[in-house]
């Protein structure tokens, strides 16, 4: 007969390692957001971002696999969407 006390499983996850991805998720959404927030860095970035999906979309080498395509879409929509915030600049959430 098991313990009902016993908060263990053996099927279950530890709770520690969610806390420490919902923290790694987290900062990674503020540096991030401060990134998006600094016009120059995100233009910078963002042309970097979108120069490397250039680049994998024209080269033709032996490497590529769909994981390459795939990163390859990402980080050129990321770099289209930091470009396009570091033109258009913040602006309010709402207008009185």
């Amino acid at each position: 007969m098991r313990s009902t006390d016993s908060h263990f499983h053996a099927d279950r996850r530890h709770p520690g390692i969610e806390s420490v991805v919902r923290l790694l998720i987290r900062r990674w959404r503020g540096t991030l957001l401060r990134l998006a927030f600094d016009r120059v860095a995100a233009f910078a970035l963002g042309l970097v971002c979108a120069g490397g999906a250039a680049w994998l979309a024209i080269i033709d080498a032996s490497w590529e696999s769909w994981v390459s395509d795939g990163l390859g879409l990402v980080a050129g929509a990321t770099g289209a969407a930091l470009i396009v915030v570091a033109l258009g600049g913040r602006r309010p959430d709402w207008v009185e």
